[in-house]
């Protein structure tokens, strides 16, 4: 379970919060009027955060991005029937701008 601190503590003792996520791999929850607004983590922690992230996609956006991929490299060969089968798989998978980032 990570530690929790008021931001006044975490201000206060920021050099010890460093030390502690750091050498022992704690996380910190610094809370402003009792509620969690951001987390403390080592460099190492957020490095992998980052690399788990940047490869997670979902199949449907996966699938989306290889038939735009595959639109871009060849657009003129294509023609007008991959843009109605894009849009008819669109409608009935529809994903939100958020889900692809």
């Amino acid at each position: 379970m990570p530690r929790t601190m008021s931001a006044t503590q975490a201000r206060m003792h920021f050099g010890d919060v460093m030390r502690r996520v750091v050498e022992n791999g704690e996380a910190v929850i610094v809370e402003r009027a009792g509620k969690p607004q951001v987390a403390v983590i080592s460099l190492a922690d957020y490095e992998q955060l980052c690399d788990s992230r940047a490869g997670e996609l979902g199949p449907l956006n996966r699938a989306a991005l290889d038939w735009l991929d595959q639109w871009l490299s060849t657009p003129d060969t294509m023609g007008d029937a991959w843009w109605e089968e894009f849009e008819h798989e669109l409608r009935k998978h529809p994903v939100e701008l958020g889900e692809i980032l």
